[in-house]
């Protein structure tokens, strides 16, 4: 269950700003956001236990993030989706030919949501519906449904982004916007395949459970020179956050 907000083209400083939560087991091990030593052209974060990422980026300015949906259960032996961003940076393909690509497999992988950015093109593909959407200029949400569906915390999220990135583009307030922890009222909750405590638990922008909850919070701006601002905090039950900053000029 992952949360993200972006501005795609909708500011007239930025072409692009992004705020993401990732939440995850806390027992699952994780390497924090990085150049990669093996594809020094790629920077993200690592899922040590199967090897490939929620959200990265490379030099080119390309950008790609994975996402669950939503379900009860999770299959097993399935192929891990966190390989899908690493493999879309790697890729020479177009973004509409890579994703034209993933939409004809036939992998067995539980429910996800894929945002993929290269060039001009900003593509959104979720494989429960095996629909390919190009993504408009604008203010766009992703919760634990499809793109822009309407979600109590990410209806939240989006108004305080939107009015945020409305003033100027300051990093501390953009991202304290992701450490919200109020839960919604029950008769805002959405009716999903979960039962209602856990339903509860998750209905905050940021999740705080003893097992379970967010564990990193991403911020990337892009501006109209090609200047990538990016930064990461880690969270930890038991730990004090950890922070890091990237800056870069697309090349």
């Amino acid at each position: 269950m992952c949360l993200i907000v972006f501005a795609h083209h909708a500011h007239p400083k930025y072409s692009f700003i992004l705020l993401a939560n990732r939440d995850e087991h806390h027992e699952r091990p994780t390497q924090q956001m990085d150049f990669w030593e093996e594809e020094l052209d790629l920077i993200g974060g690592r899922d040590l236990r199967a090897g490939g990422t929620w959200l990265a980026m490379n030099k080119s300015g390309s950008f790609a993030a994975v996402t669950n949906v939503r379900a009860s259960a999770i299959q097993l032996n399935t192929k891990s989706k966190g390989h899908l961003p690493v493999d879309f940076l790697k890729s020479p393909q177009t973004n509409q030919a890579f994703m034209r690509g993933l939409q004809a497999q036939e992998i067995n992988y539980n429910r996800f949501n894929f945002l993929t950015r290269k060039g001009n093109a900003f593509l959104h593909f979720n494989n429960q519906l095996g629909i390919i959407n190009q993504v408009p200029a604008g203010m766009h949400g992703l919760c634990n449904a499809s793109l822009n569906t309407s979600w109590p915390k990410l209806d939240k999220l989006n108004s305080r982004f939107k009015a945020s990135i409305d003033k100027n583009i300051d990093n501390v307030t953009l991202l304290h916007l992701m450490m919200n922890k109020q839960m919604a009222e029950d008769k805002f909750l959405s009716e999903t395949e979960i039962m209602q405590e856990m339903e509860r638990a998750s209905s905050s922008i940021f999740i705080n459970l003893p097992t379970y909850g967010t564990r990193s919070t991403t911020l990337i701006t892009i501006d109209n020179e090609g200047v990538v601002d990016l930064t990461e905090i880690i969270h930890h039950p038991k730990r004090k956050g950890n922070q890091k900053h990237f800056n870069f000029k697309i090349i």
